[in-house]
């Protein structure tokens, strides 16, 4: 080991490794020391508390609702609502949960407790309706709706051929 090339700044990082190894032997002491009284049937000492070290913020943990609640909200709105039956967003407000949800465990989860009558109207299965929804409540789609569900043409397949190396070897 040359000694003539040393620089100030690696005599610093070189002390201050020096001063955490020498900490670590003493922790590592301590726990050997713990643990040796534990085996020998002592009563281990209550490890000191440590300095608070600076961390990310505590988050605070969300609610879960429990499991089986939004399908027991659900089922009793359609029960009491009857064969009628009752829309999505009329759910959700009785539920107090977003009419997204509902939506979603109506077409998963609720698809063999429910019947649809329609798009948006739910009862549940087995009930019948007395008479036929009206035609009022039956929403047309304006133009704007048709414009965006017409479907749409398909892509025509790019074939294999379509890209030629040049004679650097790079895709054109």
């Amino acid at each position: 080991m040359d000694l003539s090339h040393i620089t100030s700044q690696s005599l610093r990082r070189v002390l201050s490794l020096t001063e955490r190894k020498d900490e670590l032997v003493k922790l590592i002491g301590e726990i050997e020391t713990e643990i040796a009284k534990v085996l020998s049937g002592g009563t281990a000492p209550v490890a000191k508390a440590r300095p608070a070290t600076k961390s990310s913020p505590v988050r605070k943990a969300r609610g879960k609702a429990r499991s089986g609640g939004l399908k027991d909200k659900i089922i009793s709105a359609l029960v009491a609502a009857g064969p009628q039956g009752l829309r999505v967003k009329e759910i959700a407000g009785k539920v107090g949960s977003p009419a997204g949800n509902i939506s979603v465990w109506l077409s998963t989860t609720g698809k063999n407790l429910t019947t649809k009558l329609e798009p948006g109207l739910y009862t549940v299965k087995g009930t019948k309706p007395d008479a036929p929804v009206p035609a009022a409540s039956v929403v047309k789609p304006t133009a704007a709706v048709e414009a965006v569900t017409k479907p749409r043409k398909k892509a025509a397949k790019r074939s294999r051929l379509a890209f030629k190396l040049s004679p650097a070897g790079i895709k054109i």
